[in-house]
């Protein structure tokens, strides 16, 4: 009797543990599912939150780790991606799916030489990957190697028509060869398959703007800003529109809630430095070229942007302290010798004139 009784409960037990194991493997990709349902409508940390359950209840859930790893990505936090996907690699070291999403990340830190390693890795798993073709498609798109962008994303879509960021990627490798046509063709595509993805619109809202399709740019990016009114670089696009159509009071609104949003971004400062210049507001703009070389030093372009900024400012000794910060940085920059001799000049020091134009010459015959 005890025998059998022991058989049973052994049974039993092995069954609810079966069940149970069972169940919690179910739950993962339940969780995980939700998480693919909110990644795909842009709800990044709700997604990330699905992702987190199906990894807690399944360490080894290794769909989840890649799915979270596209999640930290879409969120910038590309730390968090890299970690997941390598997680990924080392559950299945080849993995296509883990290989091509850390070397998108590594695209997107601008980490080459890593990127490369890992998209030969997936060359070697797989010589004809969709996903190896996508990875190299965004990096020559980056780096303006546009026929050979176009190449592989073409390739990349023709094995996945879904694949998005394909479509999105070589809309811009089209835009970057001044193919608008097909570039917009390529974005409505995109559209097609992710209607609310606002990042589509303002790239389509750019290649608009680059062919001249005025009011459909300004559609795109007026939706962009009521949808997403804190993405910093829909206000800036919308005023560079603004800026080409000589709407200035208007575009400087636009670039001052882009700086207010994000103040690290040089592009709007520039902006509106040129526009403050181009309407002879030259305090305003020397403000701006200040904040620019302050988050940026050695760019020696913004010096020069400000030297003629002080010149017609005529702050002749401040137009010479910012020549010198340029040899400073580039010693072969010959101009800044007559730049400083005009300066002396206006100041009445032609001795320091006579002395800056020496230098010019003497520079002039080492070249």
């Amino acid at each position: 009797m005890k025998k059998i009784f022991y058989t049973l409960t052994l049974i039993i037990f092995l069954i609810s543990f079966g069940t149970q194991a069972a169940f919690s493997n179910n739950d993962a990709s339940s969780y995980y599912n939700q998480g693919i349902v909110y990644n795909s409508s842009r709800d990044f940390s709700k997604a990330v939150e699905e992702f987190n359950k199906a990894i807690d209840l399944d360490k080894n859930h290794i769909k989840s780790y890649c799915a979270r790893g596209y999640a930290y990505l879409q969120l910038k936090e590309n730390t968090k991606a890299i970690k997941d996907y390598t997680k990924a690699l080392t559950l299945n070291p080849v993995s296509e799916e883990a290989y091509s999403g850390r070397a998108y990340v590594y695209l997107m830190n601008k980490d080459y030489t890593k990127a490369f390693q890992d998209i030969d890795q997936i060359f070697n798993i797989n010589q004809f990957s969709p996903q190896g073709l996508f990875v190299r498609g965004v990096y020559c798109t980056i780096n303006n190697i546009n026929s050979e962008a176009i190449e592989n994303l073409t390739k990349a879509v023709n094995a996945n028509p879904n694949n998005i960021d394909a479509y999105l990627w070589r809309g811009t490798a089209y835009q970057q060869s001044k193919n608008f046509s097909d570039a917009i063709l390529d974005y409505n595509k995109a559209l097609e398959l992710s209607p609310n993805n606002m990042e589509i619109y303002l790239s389509r809202g750019n290649a608009y703007t680059a062919n001249g399709d005025n009011l459909l740019a300004l559609e795109d990016y007026n939706k962009v800003i009521n949808t997403e009114p804190k993405l910093a670089k829909a206000y800036l696009a919308r005023a560079i529109f603004y800026e080409k159509e000589q709407k200035y009071e208007t575009a400087i609104k636009d670039l001052t809630k882009a700086i207010e949003l994000n103040p690290n971004e040089i592009a709007s400062y520039s902006h509106r430095a040129k526009i403050y210049t181009t309407t002879k507001e030259y305090n305003a703009a020397l403000n701006d070229y200040e904040k620019i070389i302050q988050l940026n030093p050695q760019n020696t372009k913004y010096y020069y942007l400000k030297i003629n900024t002080n010149i017609n400012l005529k702050n002749y000794q401040e137009v010479i302290n910012d020549c010198l910060k340029i040899s400073d940085i580039n010693p072969g920059a010959i101009d800044v010798y007559l730049i400083k001799m005009l300066a002396y000049e206006e100041l009445g020091d032609f001795n320091k004139a006579k002395e800056e134009q020496k230098k010019y010459q003497k520079a002039l015959l080492k070249l």
